[in-house]
């Protein structure tokens, strides 16, 4: 059977049964990831931000469930995807994912994808999405041990180094827009909008309002009151200190100020606690990014089995945003 999409609202007890699915299988792989993601269904459906919907054969049993959000002239972006373990095979989730993209003449077409769980074998979505013209980004979760020895290179210190404060947040923003200008993985960002998502970033570390800022560890490096570099570690209650962000203004860019913004960050939380393991995400195919936190010594921390930490994009959808950006940009 095709199926079709039902708000949440006409079958809240199926609802639930996938929710209570969903968490309970990634509670078994990582239960501070599970944990986030009930709370983001969960606030997102509340606030009418998601729209989600059931999959049902026959308008009472469930099937799976999808939350997006539509952003006007673009489409939609999936936040969560899930197929009840029952569901998955015989080409369960390309039919899930047909009957998804039929919603355009109401939503737009989809363009973007996260995959943190989506319940179906890679080799599945694979087959699925890059005939419609997906391509995946992946994503990694890396930590630098407290044992792990630092490099032993010595990159020279850029100009004006010092702790960010509040009073530098539009300056910050101004260098949020420069560093990922360029980043299709702004298409999972909170709005889709590049100068929106860096004020919402840069504001909501320093308010708290995202993971607060740890100020001691956290550095820019500016020449002339111009920020040419920041690197601003957060701290997780659960997950302890994290990279939240490292930009480089292009500028500027492989002359070492990454390099040594990391080198000083990194230090700054040893010598405040030498027990203290450091995390942080990167995009596999920015190479330059890659690289440098290997050379630190970051390693790679295992995915869930059978998933990938990425995203799925349109690349249509990639092409178009980033002609837009580029055009804002100074």
């Amino acid at each position: 059977m095709k199926g079709s999409l039902v708000s949440w609202r006409h079958l809240p007890e199926e609802m639930k049964h996938l929710e209570d699915e969903r968490r309970e299988e990634l509670e078994t792989l990582d239960p501070l990831v599970a944990k986030r993601q009930a709370d983001r269904l969960t606030k997102g459906r509340e606030s009418g931000r998601l729209e989600v919907m059931i999959w049902s054969s026959d308008g009472i049993h469930a099937k799976g469930f999808v939350a997006w959000e539509r952003f006007p002239g673009m489409g939609r972006r999936i936040e969560f995807l899930f197929l009840e373990p029952a569901s998955r095979g015989d080409g369960a989730f390309a039919r899930f994912f047909d009957r998804i993209e039929k919603e355009n003449y109401a939503s737009g077409p989809v363009f973007a994808l996260g995959d943190h769980h989506l319940g179906v074998p890679l080799s599945e979505q694979g087959r699925v999405l890059l005939p419609r013209g997906f391509a995946h980004l992946d994503h990694e979760w890396m930590v630098l041990h407290p044992a792990t020895a630092l490099p032993l290179d010595s990159p020279t210190v850029p100009q004006g180094v010092r702790h960010p404060t509040p009073t530098d947040i539009p300056r910050l923003t101004e260098l949020y827009v420069h560093a990922y200008r360029d980043d299709p993985m702004q298409l999972l960002w909170p709005h889709a909008n590049l100068r929106d998502d860096a004020d919402t970033y840069v504001r909501g570390v320093f308010s708290g309002d995202i993971q607060p800022i740890a100020t001691d560890f956290s550095f820019l490096s500016e020449n002339e009151k111009v920020i040419q570099g920041a690197v601003l570690l957060t701290v997780d209650p659960e997950e302890g200190i994290i990279v939240g962000n490292l930009m480089v203004d292009p500028s500027v860019r492989r002359q070492g100020v990454g390099r040594a913004l990391m080198m000083r960050a990194i230090t700054a939380v040893r010598q405040s606690d030498p027990a203290l393991a450091i995390r942080l995400s990167v995009e596999v195919q920015n190479q330059p990014a890659y690289k440098l936190y290997r050379s630190l010594g970051f390693e790679p921390t295992s995915p869930l089995p059978g998933q990938r930490a990425g995203a799925w994009l349109r690349q249509a959808s990639v092409e178009q945003v980033m002609r837009v950006q580029q055009r804002k940009s100074p």
